[in-house]
């Protein structure tokens, strides 16, 4: 998943039932990892009742500017969810043939 800080904030403080926080530590990264958990384990159950079998790894939180990640022999799609307020969270899926 990739979105903006302030939006990260945002969602980490609704999940942690708090004010709005500006910076992320270490129980925000949390937060933001058990929503990829709850989106990717919800999407695997999805995949699962249509016999396709997925491989989902623990989310690795990365903070920063331009990142960019390369993982040989992969697919990946690109799913944008915008909002009323026209932020946005980009959810990309990495697909790699399992044989």
């Amino acid at each position: 998943m990739s979105f903006s800080k302030a939006i990260c904030c945002k969602i980490a403080s609704v999940m942690m039932g708090c004010s709005l926080i500006t910076e992320i530590d270490e129980i925000g990264k949390s937060a933001i990892g058990e929503l990829c958990n709850m989106i990717l384990g919800h999407t695997a159950t999805i995949f699962y009742r249509d016999n396709i079998i997925v491989d989902i790894t623990p989310p690795t939180i990365l903070t920063g500017d331009n990142i960019q990640l390369s993982i040989p022999n992969t697919v990946v799609v690109s799913i944008p969810l915008l909002f009323e307020d026209e932020s946005q969270i980009e959810i990309n899926v990495s697909f790699a043939d399992g044989n």
